[in-house]
């Protein structure tokens, strides 16, 4: 999905979107140290805050282009702290 000019290790700025509500939130998505895909910024902790959260919790990640600008974005559905399903 990547485009040619799109580098990892420099980071892609990537729209992230809370599923369902649909909420954007400006992010940088980065490839570090040759280990692990991350998205940074401060607007990730703001997101991490905003939906409260931790770290055994289980997301949903799903990776497209918006359709208007070509721009590369995310969407994250939130799965239940208690059970760790995923949202619906």
């Amino acid at each position: 999905m990547l485009k040619e000019e799109e580098n990892l290790v420099k980071g892609i700025p990537v729209t992230v979107y809370d599923h369902p509500q649909g909420k954007g939130y400006e992010m940088m998505f980065k490839f570090w140290s040759g280990k692990m895909y991350v998205l940074t910024t401060p607007r990730w902790n703001q997101f991490k805050i905003d939906h409260a959260l931790i770290p055994s919790q289980q997301v949903t990640v799903w990776l497209f282009r918006n359709l208007k600008t070509d721009n590369l974005c995310f969407a994250i559905a939130l799965g239940s702290v208690h059970d760790g399903s995923r949202a619906h």
